[in-house]
C-alpha cells in the first residue's frame, strides 16, 4: 500500500513525465503478494 501512494504522488507531482507503470507495478506486488497468501 505504501507503494501504491508513493507511486500515486508521483504521478500526480509529474503527470506528464511519469507513466501508467508507477501504478501498475506496486499493484501487480500486491497481488502477487495476496495470491502468494492465499496459496500458503
Amino acid at each position: 500500500m505504501l507503494l501504491l501512494a508513493v507511486g500515486a504522488a508521483l504521478s500526480y507531482d509529474n503527470p506528464e513525465d511519469t507513466s501508467i507503470w508507477v501504478l501498475i507495478v506496486p499493484m501487480l506486488l500486491l497481488a502477487v503478494n495476496l495470491i502468494s497468501a492465499i496459496i500458503s
